[in-house]
């Protein structure tokens, strides 16, 4: 056998080995999205007004419809870590979200107030309600969705979106401790609190 036919035996059995050999599947990541929309209204001889809320979803591959609870925290540019918004239980994580309403110390509320990046976990919860391991998915802010309207010096609303970004993209911007089992354990975070609830609620 020449040299080039042992090579060109040598390329064919590798080829047919790996057409053989079995795929390996590869889990689809997590699906994170949110957005926020409110506005900022000035009457009149009255005192300013806000109307702002915030939702996350995250839709899990595979999950089961069971129920749950989860929690979405934020990082800025600067690199704060930021709680935003949790939820105790809902009837099922498929998909899971969690909203909040709230207001902002500067009104009005403006894309450079709101975190660059968000996490959003959700873990299911057993029927003595214990929870089982957080799953995780991230997304970014997509600045070229922001919209702002404003109807002269009364009133200003925004509309923003974060869209969905693989785990390696933003996973380590968020640090190494583990937030989200922090808060399925304990319901609490030690996490600086994002913006101020509206109405006290």
């Amino acid at each position: 056998m020449t040299l080039a036919s042992f090579i060109r035996a040598g390329l064919l059995t590798a080829a047919l080995a790996a057409a053989a050999a079995p795929a390996i599947a590869q889990t689809p990541e997590p699906l994170a999205s949110g957005w926020i929309m409110g506005g900022y209204v000035t009457p009149k001889h009255k005192p300013p007004k806000q109307s702002y809320g915030v939702q996350t979803h995250l839709v899990i591959p595979g999950a089961s419809r069971s129920a749950g609870a989860g929690v979405t925290f934020g990082v800025t540019d600067a690199g704060q870590v930021l709680w935003m918004v949790q939820t105790d239980y809902q009837p099922s994580l498929q998909p899971a979200h969690v909203k909040r309403a709230f207001a902002t110390l500067r009104p009005p509320l403006t894309a450079e107030q709101v975190p660059r990046f968000i996490m959003v976990c959700a873990w299911p919860l057993g029927d003595d309600g214990k929870p089982g391991a957080p799953i995780a998915g991230f997304a970014e802010r997509d600045d070229t969705r922001t919209s702002i309207e404003r109807d002269g010096t009364l009133q200003e609303h925004i509309t923003l979106h974060w869209t969905s970004v693989s785990a390696a993209r933003a996973r380590d911007k968020f640090g190494k401790a583990d937030l989200c089992g922090e808060v399925a354990k304990t319901k609490k975070s030690s996490a600086t609190r994002w913006m101020i609830d509206r109405d006290g609620k």
